[in-house]
């Protein structure tokens, strides 16, 4: 698997809804897989647990893209830096663009 080379968003406050993690996540997902892109796939993973008001932040690579894929990884951590969340997606591009061959982040 190609080493983790995330980008950082945040912090911000964890909201009070039961699809917070979720809600403060797909935005990056989306930003990171591009403006062509809708998502076909995601998969969450909890970790430690995060309360209403928290301070997080969200860390997200491109793990790999193909012509007409890209698979996105996001983690949500808490103010010490443990993972609360760890989600995965897959993106279809509506408009592939030409020549672009398969190549991992």
């Amino acid at each position: 698997m190609p080493a983790f080379s995330p980008t950082l968003f945040g912090p911000v406050v964890f909201p009070d809804h039961p699809a917070a993690a979720a809600m403060l996540v797909q935005p990056v997902l989306d930003e990171m897989a591009g403006p062509d892109a809708v998502s076909t796939s995601l998969a969450i993973e909890y970790g430690v647990g995060i309360a209403s008001g928290d301070s997080v932040a969200v860390e997200a690579s491109i793990i790999r893209t193909t012509r007409t894929l890209v698979f996105v990884q996001a983690r949500l951590l808490n103010a010490s830096g443990q993972m609360a969340a760890d989600f995965s997606a897959i993106y279809r591009r509506l408009n592939p663009p030409e020549g672009v061959t398969d190549r991992s982040g």
